[in-house]
């Protein structure tokens, strides 16, 4: 009985383990097939994660870690790009497609270009450059600083749509049933309506169809429909045309590197202040012995100044304004109203290359040299890297004096005496040139006595466009418009002489003074509401009527009458305020046209300027009144 028993045991034991061994097996072999598939699935999330990482579809959120500067606002053109070294060139595509030999940090910057992305607003802050301080110890954004490095932070692009039942809903860029239409920024003839390229710079806001063919066509599209007006596209196709090396360019066959340069001063010159333009004035004879001498203004700039300030201009499609001089806009303003508009501005010759090293680009074809503006940024980005220097040489038209020169009397410097009818045409005369410049699409920001050109026989010209900004856009104070195109306005109110600043300047410098504001463009880019951001912009063509009265009142006073438009600072400006912004509160100006007082009041007050077509001013009877 105790034999049948224990061998119960033994075969129920036996039975146990050999079941134990089958679900031990089991279990082991679903381990090893569960270990198969994560390796699998590890091996192919890691691959697809690699594609991710260089995928357009994966957005970089760009933290900007920004250096304080102790000169007015946006100097950023006075900063070299930190690039690595490099000794090859390697073939890679340039933004059109064509091929070029740039070396490879140049095309990680393009890439970086291509990745910039923001939160809200269209456009983001101004640089992605490194910059240290004198410590070595990067410094962080305070909202108070003008230049800014990047650290870059994975996040996955959404733009939000509406569909056919005007829903909003946040996708992915990558989804591909849905198509957003890209838009043609230049503002030419059929092109006019369309909205500005959106690139990799697209904002978050929900905007309604976009679409050319349901565009709804607003009254100031209406309004330059068929005109060709100014905008970043057909300002980089009209300067692009205009270069050249300067080992290659002549007038009456003497070539660029005989001529004798007679030196302008600049004034206030200074690398922190952006003021770094070199000028002269050149007289080259006819070789054929007559009196036909061509005089030329010539204006040097720095090539890595040029470098940096048209990363800035093209980051901001031509919408980037600086507080110092804008080169690249002063350039292609010549070099669209040579094209397009001329008699408005001195004649555009050439735009030259003058490397330090002449036999550098010996060896690149013009045809690669000058395929399109990016390319050549970045072939002088390369030159800048290999330790070439050198600079942009703006030639333009010597154009007579200008009017603050032609008036007063050189050998006893004083004001010559004019009369009233002639002041009056002078007057009318530059009042054609301004509203023909903004029927081009450029407002001047600097319409000075110094910047209004003359001749014996009376024939006028602006110049110095170094301050001056695009008129119309698609993103109202950088945020994209649902409403389509309307009139630029810009943050930066570092604008013309101190008696042409307008009030609003005034004021939005004083609010940047106490938010410790040193950079706009990074300062507000977090700030989405445009009733908020509508106290940190100045509309541009306001502020050029603003100086149109203030020239007004320098020619019939044969001077200024405030220092600064401001009434907490300037008395005279405080009495007419006081006075409703009439000349009459002056003892000086009670004996002027009541027709003048009433033009410049007009044209000083903030609301009534708004209002005011200079285009109509210059029909206005007091002109022709004897």
């Amino acid at each position: 009985m105790k034999f049948i028993e224990a061998l119960f045991l033994f075969l129920l034991n036996l039975f146990i383990f050999e079941n134990h061994g089958i679900l031990f097996d089991e279990i082991f072999e679903r381990y090893n097939r569960s270990l198969s598939e994560f390796l699998s699935d590890h091996n192919k999330d890691e691959k697809e994660g690699t594609e991710l990482l260089t995928s357009k579809i994966e957005e970089e959120e760009q933290v900007y870690v920004l250096k304080d500067v102790t000169n007015d606002y946006m100097n950023d053109s006075i900063y070299d790009n930190v690039n690595s070294s490099v000794n090859d060139y390697l073939k890679v595509n340039t933004t059109d497609g064509t091929n070029i030999d740039i070396n490879n940090i140049i095309k990680d910057t393009i890439q970086d270009d291509k990745t910039d992305t923001t939160n809200n607003v269209l456009y983001d802050s101004t640089n992605t450059t490194t910059i240290e301080n004198s410590n070595g110890k990067n410094n962080k954004d305070e909202c108070d600083h003008s230049l800014g490095s990047i650290k870059k932070k994975k996040k996955k692009k959404k733009i939000k749509i509406k569909d056919n039942n005007n829903n909003s809903n946040l996708c992915d860029e990558k989804n591909n049933d849905v198509k957003i239409e890209k838009g043609v920024s230049s503002l030419r003839s059929e092109d006019i309506l369309n909205p500005l390229n959106e690139d990799d710079n697209v904002s978050n806001s929900s905007y309604d169809n976009n679409d050319k063919k349901t565009h709804i066509i607003n009254e100031l599209e209406e309004e330059i429909k068929g005109k060709c007006v100014f905008n970043w596209d057909i300002g980089q196709e009209s300067l692009l045309k205009m270069f050249d090396m300067s080992y290659n360019f002549e007038i009456n066959d003497v070539n660029y590197e005989d001529w004798v340069l007679d030196n302008i001063p600049t004034k206030n010159f200074s690398e922190r202040s952006g003021r770094v333009q070199e000028m002269f004035k050149v007289v080259i004879n006819s070789n054929d012995g007559s009196d036909t001498a061509v005089r030329l203004f010539v204006k040097k700039i720095p090539i890595k100044v040029w470098i940096k300030q048209y990363n800035l201009m093209k980051k901001y499609k031509g919408e980037y304004v600086f507080g110092s001089e804008n080169f690249i806009m002063e350039a292609m303003a010549l070099s669209f109203l040579t094209e397009y508009h001329p008699g408005i501005a001195p004649k555009l010759y050439k735009v030259l290359i003058e490397p330090e090293n002449i036999y550098y680009y010996e060896g690149m074809t013009k045809e690669k040299m000058f395929s399109n503006m990016n390319t050549l940024n970045e072939i002088l980005s390369k030159g800048i890297n290999d330790d070439i220097g050198g600079n942009i040489v703006i030639v333009s038209e010597l154009f007579g004096k200008d009017i603050k020169k032609f008036l007063f009397t050189e050998s006893e410097n004083i004001l010559s005496v004019i009369e009233n009818n002639t002041k009056k045409m002078y007057l009318n005369e530059s009042l054609k040139l301004l509203v023909r410049l903004h029927e081009a699409g450029l407002a001047h920001l600097d319409f000075t006595a110094e910047n209004i050109l003359i001749k014996d026989n009376g024939d006028m010209r602006l110049c110095d466009f170094g301050k001056s900004t695009l008129v119309y856009t698609y993103n109202l104070r950088h945020i994209k418009n649902e409403n389509g195109l309307c009139y630029f306005e810009s943050c930066i109110p570092s604008i013309g002489k101190i008696a042409y600043i307008p009030p609003e300047c005034w004021e939005i410098k004083k609010l940047h003074k106490t938010e410790k504001i040193r950079n706009p463009y990074t300062c507000l880019r977090n700030l989405t509401d445009q009733e908020q951001r509508k106290r940190f912009y100045f509309d541009v063509l306001s502020a050029d009527k603003f100086m149109v009265a203030a020239f007004f009142i320098w020619m019939w006073n044969e001077g200024h009458i405030w220092d600064k438009a401001t009434a907490s600072q300037d008395e005279i400006f405080f009495k007419i305020v006081e006075n409703d912004m009439s000349l009459n509160a002056l003892k000086l100006s009670k004996k002027w046209p009541r027709a003048l007082k009433s033009i410049i009041k007009d044209l000083i007050s903030l609301e009534s300027r708004k209002n005011i077509n200079l285009k109509d001013l210059i029909d206005h009877p007091w002109f022709t009144k004897k």
